[in-house]
């Protein structure tokens, strides 16, 4: 499973439980920025992401 699957997964599961909020949403985004510089993730598995956030 690759880093953006795993994220994509822990994304969805947090929100089908409703625990999604506002602190988990930061810490997620600063994560993923970390992953993205460390060349973990693409820009547009990044973008996506994001946008799975809203």
């Amino acid at each position: 499973m690759t880093t953006y699957e795993m994220l994509e997964k822990h994304i969805n599961s947090k929100k089908r439980d409703g625990v999604f909020n506002d602190l988990l949403k930061e810490t997620l985004k600063f994560k993923l920025d970390v992953y993205m510089l460390a060349n973990r993730i693409s820009e547009s598995q990044y973008n996506a992401l994001i946008k799975l956030m809203e």
